[in-house]
């Protein structure tokens, strides 16, 4: 994924929250009180500049969006799963030490039984999965963060 890549879907996210309400660029610029312009506001949504996290804050303002939904759903926009979900690897934690996430071995056993030679030995899992699972095993959401780093054979977090 390029840069320019990742500014077009920004550029896109924000032209449709525009969209919704139904403003011009022009429009738009005067919600957020004269600090960019309509000209930027075009440069923004072809991804041809990028957008400062000032720009964004002020633009979501404007929007009636929060800053970090929008970047979610750019996010989502551009497939980086990595970008929001958590990275199991499977085997390292089904046959790794880690005692105090049975629930949570047994889950990634059983993926694991169901994968293909070729499907990857990780999956990614969304927030609202990290949560269920912390549930399961009894945790809270940042122990089995770091549980599930712990697990994983580099030691590092997935």
């Amino acid at each position: 994924m390029t840069d320019h890549e990742i500014r077009r879907a920004l550029g896109i996210e924000l032209r449709t929250r525009r969209d919704e309400h139904g403003w011009t660029r022009a429009e738009l610029a005067e919600r957020t009180l004269g600090t960019v312009s309509a000209r930027a506001l075009e440069a923004y949504e072809t991804g041809d500049r990028q957008v400062t996290v000032g720009t964004l804050l002020r633009l979501g303002t404007a929007l009636g969006v929060r800053a970090d939904v929008v970047l979610a759903a750019v996010i989502r926009r551009v497939r980086m799963p990595e970008a929001l979900d958590l990275r199991v690897d499977l085997h390292a934690l089904a046959y790794g030490p880690a005692e105090d996430l049975l629930p949570l071995r047994r889950w990634a056993a059983l993926h694991l039984s169901m994968l293909t030679s070729a499907d990857p030995p990780y999956v990614y899992l969304p927030p609202a999965a990290v949560s269920a699972l912390a549930q399961l095993c009894q945790v809270d959401v940042e122990e089995l963060l770091h549980l599930v780093g712990a697990a994983t054979s580099s030691g590092e977090q997935p």
